[in-house]
């Protein structure tokens, strides 16, 4: 049975925008939180914000506001299981057929999303990123709203970054 995923309320992935080294503004970020650096991703880190809301998306909010236009802020992801997982800031969508271009172009323009890549080996599965403004949406929002409300799409889900443990 797969995990069920839920966003963590207190930790936030920081991502540079231009994808270059976060690591010289690392100073700056930990004047609001809690800085650590994710293995691997020399572009974002984990933040775990002084000031919080009970409410992710309004602390995601107030980040965001301080934070903009440098930097995309996505709120972490946990299981039931208590293994965190780190949103890359793209989404991927599994339709219940495959997409052609035309339809894709219109997806896009519908959702202010582009494509960032189609699934070689699942051809109706297509990862999306946000454009433009619309890159200031929540996007655990944005998937529930595709999920929810778009009959072309049998799934969709954020991309995340996961560390796993063995455990023998």
């Amino acid at each position: 049975m797969k995990a069920r995923r839920s966003v963590d309320p207190s930790t936030f992935v920081v991502r540079r925008r231009d994808g270059s080294d976060i690591i010289d503004d690392i100073d700056d970020l930990r004047k609001l939180g809690t800085v650590e650096l994710l293995d691997g991703f020399p572009d974002r880190c984990l933040m775990r914000p002084d000031s919080t809301s009970a409410n992710a998306k309004e602390t995601w909010r107030q980040l965001r506001n301080q934070l903009r236009p440098k930097f995309e802020i996505e709120p972490a992801l946990v299981d039931d299981r208590g293994t965190p997982s780190y949103p890359t800031g793209t989404i991927t969508v599994r339709f219940k057929h495959t997409p052609d271009d035309d339809e894709l172009i219109e997806y896009e323009r519908e959702w202010g999303m582009i494509v960032k890549e189609r699934n070689r080996y699942i051809p109706n599965q297509v990862t999306f990123q946000q454009e433009g403004e619309a890159g200031g949406r929540y996007l655990p929002d944005v998937v529930e709203i595709i999920q929810r409300s778009d009959n072309r799409v049998q799934a969709a889900w954020l991309d995340a970054i996961s560390r796993y443990e063995r455990n023998y």
